[in-house]
């Protein structure tokens, strides 16, 4: 994004937080829910602005309730980054505009020209080669 747009998305981030401002509950923190604010304004503004899709571009806000908790989910993601960086670049694109971008399989299905029953076989193809690196590497629980 361009400093103009980063600039926006702060702007947008605060008067959304003003407008919402009567209904906040004083006993809890600010903090993560400006930041959910800010993230999904930020997400909106790419999808506006890209049809490039990078996962590493992703970047989540999140707090944690230990230094372990924090050390965990950051291998977690690092192992989720590689094998989606090691994709091929169909099944990638399918996978980030399916659960980042939240875009239905047809839309996708049509951007690449490709069948809606294909992509669906892709995208479940996918998520078994993911579950199946995950368990490999320990994390049992993997779904």
């Amino acid at each position: 994004m361009s400093k103009e747009d980063v600039e926006e998305v702060v702007s947008d981030s605060f008067l959304c937080l003003w407008n919402v401002s009567e209904t906040l509950d004083n006993d809890k923190p600010l903090s993560p829910f400006l930041a959910a604010i800010t993230r999904n304004i930020s997400k909106n503004r790419l999808r506006k602005l890209s049809n490039n899709i990078s996962i590493d571009d992703i970047i989540e806000f999140s707090s944690f309730e230990t230094p372990e908790d924090e050390f965990e989910i950051s291998e977690q993601t690092r192992l989720m980054l590689d094998i989606v960086n090691n994709l091929g670049e169909t099944d990638r694109e399918i996978f980030i505009r399916f659960y980042y971008y939240g875009e239905k399989l047809q839309g996708i299905s049509s951007h690449l020209n490709i069948t809606l029953s294909n992509c669906k076989t892709k995208l479940f193809r996918v998520r078994e080669k993911i579950k199946k690196e995950l368990t490999e590497r320990g994390y049992e629980n993997a779904k």
